[in-house]
């Protein structure tokens, strides 16, 4: 129950009085008379008495001060009182003279206002007072451009709440109690009123001012809002600002620059005495239209013959472009004149140069190409400066008109539908723009309509290979031609194939021995086992065995192999362990882990997405916390680089092109690292759902390879049953666009490139009931 003073005895009165005493920092002076007695109780939310809350009375016409503040107290006559509630949530204070005053009660971080008290000649008792978290209240002065907003001060009359502007002339009041308020502002200089405004605080909250606070400004005002609309069509540029709220206005200054424009010449002012119509816009409410071009000349023809005059008014049509600057001020009723502040800039067009500018594109990622008998979308964006479109029109090769959109906008995007022909060629739109002078602009798009060409099937049927871990059949471009290797059957090596582009045939070569990731090194192809290194001479048509590893490779995880300066670097995993061997491809391997203090699990490349790459002059690894090493095989000696630029996925080392490495990190980004700077950069991935694979391991749905090509970036990746779709990564503009799909025979397919052209096996699984099918060859068509 909330605690009351009424029928308090005079003693306990007194008693009450000494114990708010006790319990003050400031009371009134020990000299003043006794007066009149002020006094009340404060409680929480939940009626629990608030102690030792700090209490402040301020008569009601006090006005805090700067240093107020920053937490001095003033040394006027006026000073608050203060003092701080007992055990029991009670304050009284004495000394007071008859008037109104409001109260001010704080207690951590909780507050409570009360305002217009009424004190009299006798005992007040003040209703109790309930503290609640405190609010803050912000909002911005409206104030003369050239006026510094930091000469301006925010009082609350009554409390010891002030606010000081920034320098954009916002403000903030903090700590505020919830309340309403009166908030006094006024200036240190002259030029201002002093205004009074209302400001609403609410418990806890972050209040604001709807709008900007304006005190009267006795000077002449700037004008805001200055903003010019050309219409060169018919020669007018609308000017228009904002009605100054002036009650002296007599007129507006308009100048313009340059202040003649060809034989005209436009009035340097526009006032109440003229009798051209105010226009209203909204906010916007005075309007001047200024005549740019001289439109026509009147000629005067007399003809003898009938006697009569006839006036030729087609006149000459002006074709220069004018730069044109506007500004504004007020002129009041004495003539004087204020500043000018707002201006602005155009240039008109001349209606003979006026452009409309027209783009194509198609598709939501630019298609650079359709497939044959697909489905697309082409689209135009158009822009015209200074004229409206009021139609738009497509039209195929033969004018044939295929859809027509009204419109009534200076810019717009429109889009048509379309099905690809179902032979190779191209596919021809053509748009037609009218505008609102009847000006008509066109522009054309030939949209390559393309196919895969399928080739000869590989005389060899093959699929990937039983196991824990499937072999997809590996495929290598060497001197201008393709190599297969693998068949089918119980033998998971079987026959081997390979493809000559120019002749369009296949041709039998000799069995791989073993059957692996296939590396390119010194004019051959290398295959590689648990201890095996096997090379193959195209020349003479015959596998070649190396000396044997020195230590186990895995055949289902034998470790990543770097080709570096025409040399194979082999990364053994033998019991995890990581180390590390260089071959230099003839009977020589070492250990470039020799006295280097290197963790050596760095390199468990299957299962801690660490990656190697090769670099210019040194090869690059991660190790399990993704720090960045590299190793220098010509002094033998390692160095930290850094950090890979992501950690919560693993890399995918896809090649190099130009100087740059590109890896996936994940299905969402692609990082590119620099191999001259050693610096990274981000890019998007291409938009394959699901995980990315790495050729000839483990395949995982989708399956995806990725090949270089004419310096782009191919992604190619089964989207559905028998479709590999193709998406092309320009570097110049750092965007993926899609290509034309593969309607594949199978459902696993490998891919290379030979002799600038891109290539594709397509085959079955083992499980397939077609797994002995041969496997189809397509050449993907070279891009435009």
């Amino acid at each position: 129950m909330k605690t009351s003073f009424k029928g308090m005895s005079a003693v306990g009165m007194f008693a009450l009085i000494l114990s708010a005493c006790n319990n003050s920092d400031t009371v009134a002076p020990l000299n003043v008379p006794p007066g009149p007695l002020l006094s009340g109780a404060v409680f929480t939310g939940n009626d629990n008495p608030v102690a030792d809350a700090k209490v402040r009375v301020f008569p009601a016409d006090y006005l805090p001060q700067p240093e107020d503040a920053l937490g001095k107290r003033s040394a006027v006559a006026s000073t608050p009182v203060l003092t701080h509630t007992n055990g029991k949530g009670e304050y009284v204070i004495t000394g007071l003279s008859p008037g109104l005053y409001n109260i001010l009660i704080e207690s951590s971080g909780l507050a409570s206002w009360r305002d217009s008290v009424s004190v009299a000649v006798d005992s007040t008792v003040v209703p109790a007072d309930t503290l609640r978290p405190v609010g803050a209240f912000t909002g911005k002065l409206a104030i003369q451009p050239f006026d510094d907003p930091r000469n301006f001060q925010l009082q609350i009359q009554g409390s010891p709440f002030i606010a000081l502007p920034d320098p954009k002339a916002g403000f903030v009041f903090a700590g505020m109690p919830q309340g309403r308020y009166r908030v006094r502002v006024s200036a240190t200089g002259s030029g201002y009123r002093t205004a009074v405004f209302s400001a609403q605080v609410s418990a806890g909250g972050k209040d604001s001012a709807a709008q900007a606070w304006e005190p009267p400004y006795t000077g002449i005002p700037t004008v805001k809002g200055l903003t010019v609309t050309l219409d060169t069509l018919h020669g007018l540029a609308r000017i228009s600002w904002r009605a100054a709220n002036f009650p002296r206005l007599a007129n507006y200054v308009l100048e313009r620059t340059p202040y003649f424009v060809s034989s005209l010449q436009v009035p340097p002012y526009y006032g109440s005495q003229y009798s051209l119509p105010s226009i209203r816009l909204g906010a916007v409410d005075t309007v001047w239209i200024d005549t740019i071009y001289p439109q026509h000349h009147t000629v005067t023809v007399y003809s003898p013959t009938t006697g009569t005059y006839t006036y030729d008014t087609t006149g000459l049509v002006d074709t220069t472009s004018y730069p044109l600057t506007y500004r504004i001020a007020i002129q009041d009723l004495s003539d004087n004149q204020g500043a000018f502040f707002d201006k602005v800039s155009v240039v008109a067009v001349s209606p003979s140069r006026v452009t409309t500018a027209i783009n194509f594109g198609a598709d939501s990622t630019s298609i650079l190409y359709t497939q044959v008998g697909e489905r697309g979308v082409v689209k135009v964006r158009f822009a015209n400066p200074t004229r409206k479109v009021v139609q738009l029109a497509w039209e195929d090769k033969k004018g044939q008109v295929l859809r027509k959109q009204a419109y009534h906008d200076s810019a717009g995007l429109d889009s048509l539908s379309f099905t690809a022909p179902d032979t190779v060629g191209n596919k021809f739109f053509r748009v037609l723009i009218t505008d609102d002078a009847g000006t008509v602009w066109k522009d054309s798009l030939s949209l390559p309509v393309v196919a895969w060409k399928r080739l000869a099937d590989r005389p060899i049927a093959a699929y990937n290979h039983a196991g824990s871990f499937p072999v997809e059949m590996p495929v290598a471009a060497l001197n201008d031609k393709l190599y297969t290797f693998g068949g089918s059957g119980a033998d998971p090596h079987g026959a081997s194939a390979a493809f000559d582009p120019a002749t369009g045939k296949w041709t039998s070569i000799a069995e791989a021995p073993i059957l692996g990731d296939p590396i390119l090194a010194a004019g051959q192809i290398f295959m590689t086992s648990e201890e095996k290194l096997t090379a193959y001479d195209p020349v003479q048509d015959k596998w070649v065995e190396k000396p044997s590893w020195p230590f186990s490779r895995s055949i289902y995880h034998p470790g990543p192999n770097v080709v570096f300066q025409n040399k194979i670097v082999a990364f053994a995993i033998s019991s995890y362990s990581g180390y590390y061997y260089y071959s230099n491809g003839s009977s020589a391997y070492y250990d470039i882990d020799a006295n280097q203090s290197v963790n050596r699990g760095y390199i468990n490349y299957m299962f801690d997405g660490s990656v190697i790459f090769p670099g210019r002059s040194k090869i690059y690894w991660s190790d399990n916390s993704f720090r960045l090493q590299d190793y220098d095989p010509e002094t033998n000696a390692t160095s930290s680089v850094g950090s890979m630029p992501n950690t919560y996925s693993p890399y995918q080392f896809l090649g190099e092109m130009n100087g740059f490495n590109y890896f996936l990190a994940g299905n969402a980004i692609m990082e590119i690292f620099d191999m001259d700077r050693e610096t990274w950069t981000s890019a998007p991935a291409p938009q394959i759902s699901g995980a990315f694979t790495s050729p000839y391991v483990t395949v995982t749905t989708p399956q995806s390879t990725y090949q270089f090509l004419n310096g782009k970036l191919y992604a190619l990746w089964e989207s559905a049953p028998n479709r590999i779709n193709v998406e092309v990564y320009d570097p110049g503009v750092r965007t993926w666009s899609h290509a034309s799909a593969i309607y594949s025979q199978g459902d696993r397919f490998v891919s290379t490139v030979v002799s600038g052209k891109l290539y594709v096996l397509s085959y079955y699984d083992k499980s397939s009931p077609q797994a002995d099918s041969l496997p189809a060859l397509y050449e993907y068509p070279p891009l435009p």
